[in-house]
């Protein structure tokens, strides 16, 4: 059970470009179940045509061309992309909490976007219900 352990620090390790984990994360692999919620704000997979346009836009690579970018290269640059572009935009809707100091038109355009930006909710049932059961017990 050690190596698989060992296996899954170091995979986190290189995926989190060797920087120190975070104290939250330290409980993940304890085993200890973290409090999980669908608040992602970019994916790989449904994302990948914004990602691709963004690189190509402010970088000029071309990700499809490419022979090999190092994954911390990699993700140093998505950390740099410039806020006028459509997927940093996209970041942001995703992201952004729509609060009572929002005026009636921002709440409302805010909240249109991020139904039209909302990334599929990955959850199983079970999760969900878990999830919405744990929205009333604060």
């Amino acid at each position: 059970m050690s190596m698989f352990k060992d296996l899954i620090e170091a995979m986190m390790w290189f995926y989190s470009c060797g920087k120190e984990k975070k104290e939250e994360h330290k409980e993940d692999i304890q085993g200890e179940a973290p409090e999980r919620k669908n608040n992602l704000i970019y994916s790989f997979e449904y994302d990948d045509d914004y990602i691709y346009s963004a690189f190509l836009t402010q970088y000029k690579i071309d990700l499809n061309d490419i022979n090999y970018l190092h994954w911390w290269k990699f993700r140093a640059m998505m950390n740099g992309l410039n806020s006028d572009l459509q997927l940093v935009k996209i970041m942001g809707y995703r992201s952004i909490e729509i609060t009572g100091d929002m005026s009636k038109s921002e709440k409302q355009f805010y909240s249109k976007m991020k139904k039209i930006y909302a990334l599929p909710d990955l959850r199983t049932e079970e999760e969900k219900e878990a999830d919405f059961a744990n929205s009333f017990s604060m």
